[in-house]
């Protein structure tokens, strides 16, 4: 929803500076103004899904996970039946999906 709105407002903002430019031609630095406006809002808004995917990518250990606490936890469970656990990995396999590996 945040995206939509942004482009509605970016798309008004340009016919706005297209409007301008138009009857003022003397503005023309209103289109460089826009242009560094847009790429600084379209960059600010793509991060967070650039960052999702490289975690993807990168196999990497989901941020809402702690292995320790992982560790802590299967060995309170367990109690006494183990007595180590040791090569655990938590990755992202893909959006949503999460894999984890340990000996036990």
């Amino acid at each position: 929803m945040f995206a939509v709105i942004c482009n509605l407002l970016l798309s008004l903002s340009l016919i706005g500076v297209a409007t301008s430019i138009y009857f003022f031609p003397w503005m023309q630095m209103g289109d460089l103004i826009y242009v560094c406006v847009f790429a600084l809002v379209i960059i600010c808004t793509t991060m967070p899904v650039a960052s999702e995917v490289m975690t993807v990518m990168m196999e990497g250990t989901p941020s809402t996970i702690n292995v320790e606490q992982l560790r802590h936890d299967m060995e309170a469970e367990c109690g006494n039946d183990i007595t180590d656990i040791h090569d655990l990995h938590v990755w992202t396999v893909s959006v949503g999906n999460v894999a984890m590996t340990c000996h036990i």
